[in-house]
């Protein structure tokens, strides 16, 4: 503690301080602390905006995630038929041979199930494919017609021998052709894919 007295007008120093200033070591070392505290804030602040601004300059690395529109690419699932995620759809007015099916050429067998599903393939790996909905079928896929881009798949199957016309899908012209130019299953002879289907006894078809 420090002291300071006066002395009186008419006598030695007053006895009693009339003002006394105390400083404690204690209380002095909590106000430093509390300005270090501050300033350490302070700084802490100015720098932690600088990073951010450094930060946001950079640019970020190009992210590991596969975008939405590459999972939800389609595929060919057989002849006539497309996924796309967890979604089928089944290409209307054609139906292609059954993949374990087989047709005859020139008195032997070649797989044209498996012929149908690789064209399917290569058509839909153009991209761009757009389908138009029309309903769903019993097995729950959805009926659409397909095209990648810009020509129709189903089209393009019963055109080169692949598909034929179905209950009257409008392909009726593009299978004349293929028939009488003797494309694809109509090389040889074959059963239609809904007699394979059912079991039926083979039909010749040139």
């Amino acid at each position: 503690m420090v002291d300071f007295s006066y002395r009186r007008p008419d006598g030695p120093w007053d006895s009693k301080p009339r003002w006394s200033l105390r400083v404690e070591l204690r209380t002095l070392s909590r106000v430093v602390g509390f300005l270090a505290l501050v300033a350490f804030i302070a700084v802490a602040t100015i720098n932690y905006d600088r990073w951010s601004r450094s930060a946001a300059a950079v640019p970020e690395k190009p992210s590991s995630v596969v975008p939405h529109s590459l999972l939800t690419r389609f595929s060919a699932v057989d002849g006539d038929s497309l996924r796309r995620g967890n979604e089928d759809f089944r290409l209307v007015g054609i139906d292609a041979p059954e993949l374990s099916q087989r047709c005859l050429q020139d008195g032997r067998e070649w797989a044209c199930g498996r012929a149908a599903h690789e064209r399917l393939k290569q058509l839909v790996a153009r991209g761009d494919v757009q389908c138009a909905a029309q309903g769903r079928d019993r097995y729950g896929r959805t009926l659409a017609r397909c095209s990648a881009g810009g020509t129709d798949i189903g089209e393009t199957l019963v055109h080169e021998g692949l598909a034929v016309d179905f209950m009257q899908g409008g392909y009726a012209r593009q299978e004349r052709d293929a028939r009488i130019a003797r494309r694809g299953i109509w090389t040889g002879e074959f059963d239609l894919p809904q007699e394979h289907r059912r079991g039926s006894p083979p039909r010749a078809q040139r």
